[in-house]
């Protein structure tokens, strides 16, 4: 039956009243005292009253027990997307946006180093890229969502000097000219006629740290001349002419230095996606990177003549998965572009012969291995976990034990493997469909049993609903539930063909039915609380559990929720806990804090629990799924555990990929397994979190799988090793109540 849909949110209150009272934690059990009055917290920004002291429960609750961890840390080496040659040091540079950093090549795709601001200072993530080509210096465009506008400005070797703060307010695409101009694309799909795309040239101060805007030009349309979107920019270096590429129109106008119009580049070449531009000053060649057909189209700059393409969709040599990104030319007349569907970056001649794809060997994520992941559900027939990886663009399975058994698809917009950052998944009761929410593409994926296309809903096919970034996917009263955040509502759908039966209007992120009541709970990034419905849309009592805040129970950013045994579990991803109320809006307790240890979070987004009670949660930040039983068999336990490493040998030579294996037991139940390699030629240690060498000796977790939760197995993909190279292993074991083992070393080689 269809449910009836509110008009708007549930009226919110202007302060919560106090419920039973106070709530005391003994051991691992919340134990109820008598009822006592709970007074008003502090006055919220919004004119809410935020949560006072903690509420009495209305029945015990105790805190759910780790249990184990699944998966690897599983960040690719290079997630390449900005592309640009650095004249003074005959190095090409590679923007590797979800590690974070600037990799340097060499000429010959020698990986030389990396560089960026560390997390604590960054504003976002590393995009367009500019050199400076009288002195070297690197121009970063380093901003979000949230930080517009900011360039850091890096030496020739790569330490930080200063940010600058630009009027712009998305410059994904730069480039500056021989006198020291920086040219920005403020552009993005939120652009339109009386706020059109610019191209924006800007005077940098050194002295005072300023951005001057000089100049600034670009109209609204698809008219001669005129721009939609901006996805590539480059400078002809000889004329002072700008190459503007719009993706909407398909097309590339030419500007002179003065900002008018000049002619655009063979028209009606182009399949779409257009993604980077390079122009060669002196063979008067410029390079167009087509994504939707894989292709690099060339033109002669004069004149906008076509000159014929080269490249493929695929994974094979010279082929694009996805399409490339931006595009450079180095000294030598060679082309670089960034291929990061297939996380590496290629070479080719001026005339598109293929040379080299870089970093080689290859730094690929392997099956087992997680990058963000952001959802995790259970399928009945075989218990398997299924995750969604938001930085690796696929879904894996493991079995129960924590065993790697399945991976499917990679960067794409190609059903039914293609994702684009996936953030939802949910498994289809009957059928186990897999729902997947394909966040930045806006639609829901639905793949049959066997990983085929069910269908697309939204856009480009499929049933014509539309979705704007949608992030959760949950099953429940005979329907579908997808929580569409930038859309603001939860899309209530048939669960046999996706066509939508109604809607909640609420902005939101997470949704749970409860399997007792067919009532349904959502969770709001952007009213950072729960709110609650009836099984026929109708205001739930009460309407509004949790408020925004940082005391316990208060939520910055809860993504996502679940009811187990009639508790709702939501994971707060910003506080990094799980937290824990009754159907009532008691408040019960809560879990976690931040860290890499058992039990500790960072970012903890999507969970599901299984049929015996087990809570898993997508440990986002820290690449893994933590596995938490909420019948709470609290033990105590003061022996650590031990690790042991079956490979490498002492001394051995190993070839490519790299993976270090070994056994961690323990009286109880082992936590994780921490490891950390130096290259003992460099000294560098090998920073898994963000696929880096750095100076520092880091721990990064490892993934265990197998046996029970005392004996199992563990291993960890170096992939970052190199070919002719020494390596030193340390390894140690942090069991589930957090005591740590001693550390156990090996040391090995690699061949050619």
């Amino acid at each position: 039956m269809p449910l009836r849909v509110p008009a708007s949110l549930p009226a919110r209150p202007r302060r919560r009243n106090p419920r039973r009272g106070a709530l005391i934690a003994t051991g691992a059990v919340a134990v109820i005292v008598s009822p006592v009055l709970a007074s008003a917290g502090p006055a919220a920004a919004d004119g809410e009253r935020t949560a006072g002291p903690v509420q009495a429960a209305a029945l015990t609750w105790t805190k759910p027990t780790f249990v184990r961890t699944i998966g690897a840390r599983g960040s690719a080496g290079l997630y390449a997307w900005g592309v640009a040659y650095n004249p003074v040091t005959n190095e090409t540079l590679v923007g590797d946006y979800r590690n974070f950093q600037i990799r340097r090549f060499s000429s010959g795709g020698t990986l030389l180093g990396s560089f960026y601001r560390p997390a604590s200072s960054r504003r976002g993530v590393p995009e367009g890229l500019a050199v400076d080509p009288r002195d070297g210096s690197v121009y970063v465009s380093d901003h979000s969502k949230d930080n517009r506008g900011y360039v850091a400005k890096f030496s020739k070797d790569g330490k930080f000097i200063r940010e600058f703060k630009l009027t712009s307010t998305y410059q994904a695409w730069m480039a500056m000219d021989a006198y020291g101009y920086l040219y920005v694309s403020d552009s993005h799909v939120w652009h339109n006629a009386t706020n059109p795309p610019q191209v924006r040239k800007y005077s940098l101060d050194d002295t005072t740290a300023t951005a001057t805007e000089v100049a600034h030009f670009g109209s609204y349309g698809s008219g001669v001349g005129e721009i939609r979107q901006i996805t590539g920019l480059a400078i002809d270096d000889k004329t002072g002419k700008i190459a503007v590429a719009d993706t909407i129109n398909k097309k590339v106008n030419v500007y002179d230095a003065s900002g008018r119009f000049q002619y655009t580049f063979a028209s009606g070449v182009f399949k779409g996606d257009l993604r980077g531009v390079a122009i060669n000053a002196s063979s008067r060649v410029a390079y167009v990177v087509d994504a939707n057909a894989g292709q690099v189209e060339r033109f002669n700059v004069d004149t906008g003549a076509s000159l014929g393409h080269f490249g493929s969709l695929g994974t094979g040599a010279g082929r694009f998965a996805d399409g490339g990104r931006d595009i450079a030319i180095d000294g030598s007349g060679n082309v670089w572009v960034a291929d990061y569907g297939n996380t590496r970056v290629l070479k080719f001649t001026a005339t598109g012969g293929f040379i080299g794809a870089y970093p080689n060997p290859p730094q690929n994520s392997p099956k087992g291995s997680l990058a963000l992941v952001r959802d995790v559900a259970i399928q009945p027939s075989t218990r398997q976990i299924f995750t969604i990886e938001q930085d690796n663009h696929r879904m894996q399975a493991f079995r129960p034990d924590g065993t790697p058994a399945g991976m499917w698809g990679r960067r794409g917009t190609t059903p039914p493997l293609g994702f684009n950052y996936p953030r939802g998944l949910g498994i289809q009761p009957g059928s186990e469909r897999f729902w997947i929410s394909n966040t930045t593409e806006h639609q829901m994926r639905v793949l049959k049993k066997d990983k085929s296309l069910a269908f697309n809903l939204g856009l480009p096919s499929g049933p014509a609903n539309h979705y704007n970034e949608p992030i959760d996917v949950e099953f429940g009263n005979g329907q579908v539930y997808v929580g569409d955040d930038a859309d603001r509502n939860v899309k209530i759908l048939n669960a046999q063909t996706g066509q939508e039966e109604g809607r909640l209007n609420v902005a939101a992120a997470g949704v749970a039915v409860d399997p007792a009541t067919g009532d349904i709970f959502v969770s709001s990034w952007r009213d950072r609380r729960i709110y609650h419905y009836t099984k026929d849309g109708g205001q739930g009592s009460p309407a509004v559990i949790g408020s925004a805040g940082t005391g316990a129970g208060q939520f910055q950013k809860p993504w996502d929720i679940d009811i187990v045994g009639g508790i709702i579990y939501v994971t707060d991803a910003t506080r990094n806990v799980l937290v824990a109320y009754d159907r009532d809006g008691t408040f019960l307790g809560e879990l976690g804090s931040a860290g890499t240890r058992p039990g500790q979070f960072n970012n903890p987004s999507g969970l599901t629990h299984d049929g015996d009670g087990k809570i898993y949660v997508a440990d986002a930040g820290n690449d893994r799924l933590q596995v938490f039983d909420t019948k709470g068999w609290v033990k105590s336990d003061a022996n650590p555990p031990s690790v042991s490493i079956s490979a490498p040998g002492t001394g051995a030579t190993v070839g490519f990929p790299v993976t270090i294996t070994g056994s961690v037991t323990d009286n109880l139940r082992n936590g994780t397994v921490e490891f950390a390699v130096q290259d003992r030629n460099t000294k560098l240690w090998w920073d898994g979190r963000i696929a880096t060498w750095s100076a520092t000796k880091v721990y990064t977790n490892a993934g265990i799988k197998g046996g029970d939760i005392r004996n199992q197995q563990w291993w960890f993909p170096l992939i970052g090793a190199q070919a002719r190279a020494g390596y030193a292993v340390s390894v140690r074991g942090v069991d589930g109540a957090g005591n740590i083992g001693s550390v156990v070393t090996r040391s090995f080689n690699t061949g050619s």
